[in-house]
């Protein structure tokens, strides 16, 4: 989908107006998630089944079903990222075709300290670490190919190392929600 008149904009018409459909659509996913976690009701009682289960529970918060709400609606963005790299990027489906992407997924929210939009700077820097690869090499600079596939790996890890320290996660991360329990 080009857009007329837009795309001749030097620099970054081409990479901005001329996408494919679906990745416009995060134009309108990006803002409703902002939204959703951070001026919504929803995002409110998630952030508190997070940080403290049992003190969501007594103000009568349905924590197991915020919980699956919120894995829904990752899994429905994952799905829609998945899609568009198979279907829209490649055409094609192939085992292992995100090379392990989602391990940088993983560092770029530590790195974002769990916000949202942290997380979103972090993944702009991780995907410009991976750009790199093309670019330099299409600009002359001569730098170890290997050296380039592995940065945006080796990013993340120095950005885990970094800031797995330096920002805590949700007191409840990762932790099963039984009602009535301590």
């Amino acid at each position: 989908m080009s857009i007329p008149g837009l795309q001749e904009i030097p620099v970054i018409g081409q990479a901005l107006f001329s996408q494919r459909w679906p990745a416009y659509l995060l134009l309108l996913v990006i803002p409703l998630t902002w939204w959703l976690m951070e001026r919504s009701r929803w995002g409110l009682e998630l952030r508190a089944v997070g940080e403290n289960p049992q003190a969501a529970d007594v103000t009568g918060i349905k924590v197991n079903l915020r919980r699956r709400q919120a894995l829904l609606w990752c899994g429905a963005l994952a799905g829609l990222g998945g899609a568009y790299l198979a279907v829209g990027e490649i055409g094609s489906f192939n085992a292992n075709m995100t090379a392990g992407r989602g391990y940088i997924v993983v560092a770029a929210v530590i790195f974002g300290a769990w916000r949202l939009g942290r997380t979103m700077l972090a993944c702009f820097l991780f995907g410009i670490s991976d750009a790199l690869r093309l670019a330099l090499p299409a600009l002359g600079v001569e730098i170890n190919n290997q050296l380039l596939i592995a940065f945006p790996y080796l990013l993340a890890l120095a950005a885990m190392i970094v800031f797995t320290t330096a920002h805590r996660e949700p007191k409840a991360l990762a932790q099963p929600f039984e009602r009535g329990s301590t």
